[in-house]
């Protein structure tokens, strides 16, 4: 409720566009702004950006019905940053629950686990097992060393709940680059292996460059957030022609130092860039046009010559 008043007097909003589903004196909540049609907010002159950062900001997590609902209503897509339900914390007892679901065997140590509810590395890698979580064993003892943070050579309850609040804490949409990092590799191992587990999808790597290999080639941890942020200007018409210059220039400068060249590893960013400049090469701003036009060869080139799949580049 609170996030929601803030960012309605930031962007100088009345409540009118929730008036038929939420009166005075209850809370605007997720309820409230889920089922509040898109095409109200396009009536009461609200712009796509100013909607996606009122979810964002509030905390919500649009679903593909309701992002449907507003590119119908808007006219198109939105590619700026998204809530993401992402919080470890509020699944600890489901997790707890996989991890030591397992039927107590008659061994005495497996007895003696069940009665203080710890779970051992052998339980830990049958859970997970059981659970199609199929890591080697190595990755399973690195993150069973992890949550082990009194090395006694069990999990606790407590010792996983303070895990999951590390995960949350961490701001793993902002990490570009895990060389030389074995801690921070070892959480974003640890996350992965956890929330596949929950999900019931299953996950399968051979060993540890198994892994790292994956999460270079995984724009969730990967993404370079400068990337993206200039990226979302070229797609938003909302956006300052200023902003919308100065993103253009350096897109082309990061892509000719090679500092972004982590883009060309992504069809859709590749798709994204080359969208965006034809929509600025005709925007009616001049100064905009002229700095797409000077560009635009350049950009080209360096899509054609660094593209992992060039074959987007071409399309």
């Amino acid at each position: 409720h609170e996030l929601v008043l803030s960012y309605l007097q930031e962007v100088n909003k009345p409540l009118t566009v929730f008036h038929l589903r939420w009166s005075e004196p209850a809370l605007l909540t997720t309820q409230v702004l889920l089922t509040t049609p898109a095409f109200w907010y396009l009536k009461y002159e609200w712009s796509r950006k100013m909607v996606e950062e009122l979810f964002l900001k509030a905390q919500v997590e649009m679903d593909t019905s309701v992002i449907k609902s507003f590119d119908d209503a808007y006219g198109g897509g939105y590619s700026g940053r998204r809530w993401r339900n992402t919080a470890m914390r509020g699944k600890l007892d489901n997790l707890w629950e996989k991890l030591h679901g397992q039927k107590p065997s008659s061994n005495d140590a497996d007895a003696d686990n069940d009665k203080n509810h710890k779970i051992d590395l052998k339980r830990f890698i049958a859970a997970l097992k059981a659970n199609k979580v199929g890591i080697s064993d190595e990755l399973a003892q690195s993150i069973f060393e992890s949550i082990d943070v009194s090395h006694s050579g069990f999990i606790t309850k407590a010792e996983m709940e303070k895990l999951l609040q590390t995960l949350d804490a961490t701001d793993f949409d902002s990490i570009t680059d895990l060389a030389n990092k074995p801690e921070l590799l070892k959480l974003c191992l640890t996350r992965k292996v956890l929330e596949c587990l929950i999900s019931n999808e299953g996950l399968q790597f051979v060993d540890m460059n198994g892994f790292i290999a994956h999460l270079e080639s995984n724009i969730e941890f990967m993404a370079d957030p400068e990337v993206l942020a200039f990226l979302g200007k070229l797609s938003d018409r909302d956006v300052p022609w200023q902003e919308r210059v100065q993103a253009l220039t350096e897109l082309n400068s990061g892509m000719e130092s090679g500092k972004y060249d982590s883009m060309f590893k992504d069809d859709a960013q590749i798709t994204q860039l080359l969208c965006g400049l034809a929509v600025q090469l005709l925007d009616e701003n001049d100064a905009v046009r002229s700095k797409a036009i000077e560009i635009a060869a350049n950009v080209l080139d360096e899509c054609f010559s660094k593209a992992s799949n060039v074959n987007v580049a071409y399309e």
